[in-house]
């Protein structure tokens, strides 16, 4: 695992640093290709980049949605 150890306190705290899908998806290239692990040494690291994304798309899409229906009540987005 990445040494944290000089980050702010807040960055390096536990639940920050394996919370973002940035930290899995690297570890997850890092064993694949520099270490050649295999799919199922991969298996927490691709589990938890699935499930994040199970999260993340559709809130992301909900997000946008508001957004752009925003846009348009208000006339901002008047093309669309």
């Amino acid at each position: 695992m990445t040494d944290n150890s000089n980050l702010a306190p807040l960055i390096s705290s536990h639940l920050a640093t394996h919370q973002n899908p940035v930290t899995h998806s690297l570890t997850g290239m890092r064993g694949a290709l520099l270490l050649g692990k295999s799919t199922s040494e991969l298996a927490p690291e691709i589990l938890w980049l699935s499930a994040a994304a199970l999260v993340l798309i559709p809130a992301s899409l909900g997000f946008f949605s508001r957004v752009l229906g925003r846009g348009r009540r208000e006339g901002t987005l008047s093309a669309y």
